[in-house]
């Protein structure tokens, strides 16, 4: 009988810095290179990266405590993320920008801070379980004018038990579990439209 070993490919690029806060300079990546859409992009303590004007690609992004990830007047697209789109236990900047994350697991689960300004569009589509995890502790604050889209989502809309504040436009379409499953502070300044 023939017995061959099973291996599992993992495409992985890992923040590094040293060069500068550039997301787009590739000596700023451990794999040599700015992460191509196939990538899991991680971002360890204590960087802060910046991704600024221009359009950013991963397959998911899963930014560390004591990191942070700033994205100012961008396009920032995740997808086919297995286990989430972003997954953020430090900070996530988001100002005058575009993020769109498709085909995960989970869309947005954040542990720690988010924090969106000026004008920008969250769309989170074909998620399989909550399109945003808002856990215990963390914070999601909207100050600017955010739309936000969720759609095709087999779990939550949105499921919170931290602390949101929501100015904005927040919309969404074929949602199969609840649109908004609410166990903390939810502060709402905007439009609500499911």
């Amino acid at each position: 009988a023939l017995y061959s070993k099973e291996y599992t490919i993992k495409f992985v690029s890992e923040w590094i810095g040293g060069q500068s806060k550039d997301w787009n300079n590739p000596l700023n990546w451990s794999m040599g290179q700015v992460p191509p859409p196939c990538f899991n992009v991680i971002i360890p303590p204590p960087h802060n990266v910046s991704a600024t004007s221009g359009s950013f690609t991963a397959k998911s992004i899963d930014i560390q405590a004591g990191a942070s990830l700033s994205i100012t007047n961008g396009n920032m697209s995740i997808q086919g993320g297995t286990g989430f789109g972003i997954r953020n236990y430090g900070t996530l900047n988001i100002s005058n920008s575009t993020l769109s994350i498709q085909n995960s697991l989970k869309g947005i689960e954040n542990n720690n801070f988010i924090q969106c300004s000026g004008s920008n569009s969250i769309n989170v589509s074909s998620i399989a379980q909550n399109g945003i995890q808002n856990n215990v502790g963390a914070n999601f604050l909207d100050l600017g004018a955010i739309n936000m889209a969720l759609l095709n989502i087999t779990g939550n809309g949105i499921s919170n038990s931290g602390n949101i504040t929501k100015n904005g436009y927040l919309s969404g379409s074929n949602i199969l579990g609840d649109l908004f499953y609410n166990t903390g502070t939810f502060t709402n300044g905007g439009n609500i439209d499911f």
